[in-house]
């Protein structure tokens, strides 16, 4: 059985972070900015994940990305809870 794709709802605040984002290819490290939130883990793991899993020269674009992720992953939390 084939399944037609869907479009994919994305998260609030991600249309924001694909706007801004300086290298698209970096956006998946934007969602596990914004999945960090939800997890009990802390910041500096994700961030030795982020540097582990890609080259030097990349760190900067990436962390940047995650950092952008996390921002909007907190912003939506306490919107949650009110």
């Amino acid at each position: 059985v084939l399944l037609e794709p869907q479009p994919a709802n994305p998260p609030p605040g991600m249309p924001a972070i694909v706007d801004e984002i300086s290298n698209k290819r970096s956006i998946n490290v934007a969602m596990v900015g914004m999945l960090s939130v939800y997890l009990d883990l802390p910041e500096q793991l994700w961030l030795e994940a982020v540097r582990a899993s890609l080259p030097e020269n990349l760190w900067p674009v990436n962390l940047e990305a995650f950092q952008m992720g996390r921002r909007q992953g907190l912003a939506r939390r306490r919107t949650e809870a009110q």
